[in-house]
């Protein structure tokens, strides 16, 4: 949810806030965080989400589970049948609690913390992001409210409506090259029979190395060719792709059938 913000661009650098609130009572309160090592205080925000806008605008939201400790998100904006905007994202388990980080199309990546989590909400925050600043999701029932905000805290600088459309996406292996050229991952996907796809991925920073989250939209086409899709992973090797560990060979290619978060879509 970090995207485009109406034009304001990401220019801080990977960083983790921390925040300290006062401990809330009760049974249905706000908590300053969930366990250490769970995610389980926001499962409700897996699935698969769309929000329309009034200028025609399609935002559809992703999010699906890798491992017991991080997620990856994919946000999609189209306009006209086309992607606007992308952005990566991942949610992930640190020995301080969970972070939400995104990685918008061309920009840096930005973590934010997770300082308050309820059966219907979640805020996270980073104070030392130019913007946004915040970023909160409300559910209510199949309906679920994204916003993001600057320095106050509860002044929404633009807000999204999302509509529950399924259940999270679910990870499939697809054949291809996958070959990493310093900071960049280059993605080559064995041919689709009458299917157009668009290659999402992004490099996330791991202890051991680079974990790559990687997502595949396909859609009808007639006599289509498939292009190559590249990424930034910034430095060092690749040792994940979508959970699963991998290694790279002497070429600095990976295995030839990797997960992928495989989303159709019936535009042509």
């Amino acid at each position: 949810m970090a995207r485009r913000y109406h034009g304001a661009p990401v220019r801080a650098s990977f960083i983790a806030a921390t925040v300290s609130l006062l401990a809330a009572c009760g049974p249905d309160a706000v908590v300053e965080h969930p366990p250490a090592g769970t995610l389980d205080s926001i499962a409700w925000l897996q699935g698969t989400w769309r929000a329309r806008g009034d200028d025609g605008e399609v935002t559809d939201e992703h999010w699906t589970p890798v491992s017991p400790t991080t997620w990856m998100g994919l946000n999609r904006t189209r306009a006209d049948g086309e992607t606007a905007h992308h952005e990566l994202l991942r949610m992930e388990v640190r020995g301080d609690g969970v972070r939400y980080v995104a990685a918008p199309s061309g920009q840096s990546r930005t973590a934010f913390a997770l300082v308050e989590a309820s059966e219907s909400e979640a805020r996270f925050v980073n104070p030392g992001h130019d913007f946004p600043k915040w970023i909160r999701y409300r559910r209510a029932g199949r309906a679920l409210t994204a916003t993001i905000g600057g320095d106050d805290p509860d002044a929404a600088a633009a807000t999204w409506a999302f509509e529950r459309t399924g259940d999270a996406p679910a990870l499939l292996e697809l054949g291809g090259r996958y070959c990493r050229d310093g900071g960049t991952l280059r993605v080559e996907l064995a041919p689709r029979a009458d299917r157009a796809v668009e290659v999402f991925c992004a490099g996330f920073e791991g202890e051991e190395g680079a974990e790559v989250h990687l997502a595949v939209v396909e859609r009808p086409c007639d006599g289509c060719a498939l292009e190559p899709a590249a990424c930034d992973i910034g430095g060092g090797p690749v040792r994940r792709v979508n959970g699963r560990a991998v290694s790279e060979d002497e070429g600095a290619c990976l295995p030839p059938r990797l997960p992928a978060l495989l989303l159709s879509t019936s535009d042509p």
